[in-house]
């Protein structure tokens, strides 16, 4: 065994389902798609647009990067090929998703925030090559990750609340830190989000989160284990579990079919899902 460590997104598809982790791997996608899928674009090109604006780069180079990610992703995706299935709203355009990401990153430009951009869209390389949003210094000096978080602003606040609070002991999060205080030689147990509240007129919000060591501590350990077995089952050492819920927040299991239906065979699993160059 190498001991290999895994990315954070990886490791959240794994621990949602190690099968999901695997045909995801593997490149499949399902044929259909729902308003998650076009948010997930909204976010990489957010963050593309974020990452130019870090870089010194003007406004037009910033808004070109915007434009290029979510063709790149639409492309990627195939999503002008594919079936939307979110029956309560239409799909967005690929020109609204530009529309949206572009007004979001201009208010992230004109928002004051409490830390200096240190590095930009920063790989942890020895570290599963995570990458972190943003390495920041705040006004105190210190140094810590922070990610940039594109959501649309609930019409409750109590929904607004549950989302800032999933972010507590976020395990991405908290693989940056330990990610940095590995590169640094200095603990890191403080991260930040900057939420980027998509509604008529965008709120970009800073918001500073904290832990123990102690959790820190069990934090690693779990992901430890975690690695280790994604590394057996990588391998073909040991065999996927299935969850035993196969939905999410966002709706179905992605590879429900590919699982429940076509019992994972691959020749009937081309009715309903195709593969992405990885």
């Amino acid at each position: 065994m190498t001991n290999r460590i895994y990315s954070p997104s990886q490791c959240k598809a794994f621990l949602t389902c190690e099968w999901l982790w695997k045909l995801e791997r593997e490149g499949w996608r399902n044929n259909q798609y729902g308003k998650n899928t076009l948010f997930a674009i909204r976010g990489s090109a957010v963050s593309a647009g974020a990452d130019a604006y870090h870089r010194g780069q003007g406004a037009d180079v910033v808004y070109m990067a915007v434009k290029d990610e979510v063709r790149s992703s639409w492309e990627k995706e195939r999503i002008s090929s594919r079936e939307f299935t979110d029956f309560k709203s239409s799909p967005l355009t690929q020109e609204e998703i530009i529309d949206m990401a572009c007004t979001l990153v201009q208010s992230y430009m004109g928002a004051k925030l409490p830390y200096t951009v240190l590095k930009s869209e920063y790989e942890f390389s020895n570290h599963g090559r995570a990458r972190a949003d943003i390495i920041g210094k705040l006004g105190s000096g210190l140094v810590l990750p922070i990610d940039l978080k594109t959501k649309t602003k609930p019409a409750q606040p109590f929904y607004e609340y549950l989302t800032k609070r999933d972010f507590a002991y976020d395990h991405q999060l908290l693989h940056y830190c330990w990610a940095l205080s590995e590169e640094t030689g200095v603990q890191c147990r403080d991260y930040g989000i900057v939420i980027l509240w998509e509604a008529k007129k965008p709120i970009i919000e800073y918001i500073p989160f904290s832990v123990t060591q102690e959790r820190m501590d069990l934090w690693w350990r779990s992901a430890k284990a975690t690695w280790a077995k994604m590394e057996q089952i990588e391998l073909g050492l040991i065999e996927p579990s299935e969850a035993s819920l196969h939905k999410s927040v966002y709706g179905p299991c992605p590879m429900y079919k590919a699982c429940l239906e076509y019992n994972r065979n691959t020749e009937l699993m081309n009715q309903s899902y195709f593969k992405v160059l990885r």
